[in-house]
C-alpha cells in the first residue's frame, strides 16, 4: 500500500479512491507507475498488488461504516481492458526489464543517445562516418542493418545494396533492398526531405542522408555496395555491431542496449511520438502483422502533450527501466 499511497500522491489525490472513480483506469495507471518506480521483475505481482489495494479499501469502507455496499471490483478475469494490458506487462518484463545486467535489452538509437555513441566510434575516419550513416539509414528508413550490408566479405553482388539499387529524387530518396522475406525479395525502404529536414536541423547535416548518399555514391560504379570499408570490401553486419558495442562501452551505455533493430525501432516509435496512423506505420516499416506494436507501446510521452519536445523523442520518454543508464542526463530523465 506503500506504492498505491506515492502513487495517488504524485497525482495530488487522496490516498484511497472515491466510490464513484474510474477503477479500471486508476489501476491501469497505478500498474504503468509499479513498472517505472518499484523494482518487479515480472508481471507476476502487478494483479497481486491490485488484490492489496482492493482490500485496504475494503478495510477503509468497514472503518466508515456508513451502511453503503462496497463498490464492485474488476479483475483481469472479468475485464478484457485489464486483461489485456496485464499480458502487455508480461511482454514489457520479458523485453525490457533488467534481469541479467550484462544482457540488457535493446532500446530504440534515439538521435541524442546516438550522439553520445557517434562521438566513441573506433577506426578510421571512413569507418566512423560509414557506421554512422547506416545507422542514421536504419533511423530515417526502418531498413534492418542487415538489409543494408553484407553477411560477408564475399556475399555476391546480388545480394548486396549497390549503387544501382539507389534513386535519389526531389522530395524523397529510395533504397532497393533486398528484404528478409522467404524467399528474399527486393522491397523498397525509403525517407522523405520533410522527415529529415526537422533532425537536420537540430543534430546537423550529417543526419541529411540525401546529402551523405550523394557524396557516398558520386564517381562510383553502379555495382559497387554502398557501404564499404577501408579495403574497399562489403562492410558486413559483423563490422557494424562491433563497433557500435565499443562505442556504447565507451559512452558508458548498458551493454546490448544498441543493436541492429534499433533504428527500425526508433523509425517506428518516432512515427507513433508524432501521431502518425496505424497504416502509414506499417507501410513505412513493410510490416504485415501487428509486430510493431512491440516497439511503440512504451511511449509514455508524445509530442502533442504539453512540453514535449515537438521534433522527437528521447530514451526518458519509454516506460523503461532507466537504472543502468547514465544518471543525470537529460536523454535518460523523465519529463
Amino acid at each position: 500500500m506503500n506504492h498505491f499511497t506515492k502513487f495517488r500522491k504524485s497525482l495530488n489525490l487522496n490516498e484511497y479512491m472515491e466510490d464513484d472513480e474510474d477503477k479500471v483506469g486508476i489501476i491501469l495507471d497505478f500498474w504503468e507507475w509499479l513498472k517505472i518506480n518499484a523494482s518487479l521483475t515480472s508481471a507476476d505481482p502487478l494483479a497481486a498488488y491490485m488484490t492489496n489495494v482492493k482490500m485496504w479499501h475494503l478495510y477503509q469502507h468497514e472503518l466508515r461504516n456508513d451502511g453503503s455496499r462496497f463498490p464492485q471490483w474488476p479483475y483481469p478475469s472479468s475485464n478484457d481492458e485489464l486483461s489485456k494490458r496485464l499480458r502487455d506487462s508480461a511482454y514489457f518484463f520479458d523485453e525490457f526489464k533488467i534481469k541479467d545486467p550484462s544482457k540488457e535489452k535493446r532500446v530504440p538509437a534515439t538521435t541524442g543517445m546516438m550522439e553520445m555513441i557517434f562521438k566513441h566510434l573506433p577506426g578510421s575516419q571512413h569507418m566512423k562516418d560509414t557506421i554512422q550513416d547506416i545507422i542514421i539509414n536504419t533511423m530515417m528508413t526502418g531498413a534492418r542493418v542487415g538489409e543494408l550490408v553484407a553477411n560477408t566479405k564475399n556475399d555476391p553482388k546480388s545480394k548486396l545494396l549497390t549503387i544501382d539499387n539507389i534513386n535519389i529524387h526531389t522530395n524523397h530518396i529510395d533504397f532497393n533492398v533486398l528484404g528478409k522475406t522467404s524467399p528474399p525479395t527486393r522491397q523498397i525502404v525509403f525517407v522523405t526531405r520533410a522527415q529529415v529536414a526537422p533532425i537536420t536541423t537540430r543534430h546537423g547535416s550529417k543526419w541529411n542522408v540525401f546529402s551523405s548518399t550523394k557524396k557516398r555514391i558520386a564517381g562510383r560504379p553502379g555495382n559497387d555496395a554502398l557501404y564499404i570499408d577501408d579495403k574497399g570490401r562489403p562492410i558486413t553486419y559483423g563490422d557494424v555491431w562491433k563497433n557500435l558495442t565499443i562505442a556504447s562501452k565507451r559512452a558508458g551505455l548498458p551493454q546490448g542496449c544498441i543493436g541492429g533493430h534499433s533504428g527500425r525501432i526508433f523509425m517506428a516509435t518516432q512515427m507513433a511520438y508524432l501521431g502518425a496512423t496505424t497504416n502509414e506505420i506499417m507501410i513505412r516499416g513493410r510490416w504485415n502483422s501487428d509486430a510493431w506494436r512491440s516497439y511503440v507501446k512504451l511511449l509514455l510521452v508524445y509530442a502533442r502533450d504539453d512540453g514535449a519536445d515537438p521534433v522527437t523523442f528521447r530514451i526518458g520518454d519509454l516506460g523503461i527501466v532507466l537504472d543502468r543508464f547514465p544518471k543525470f542526463h537529460p536523454e535518460f530523465s523523465r519529463r
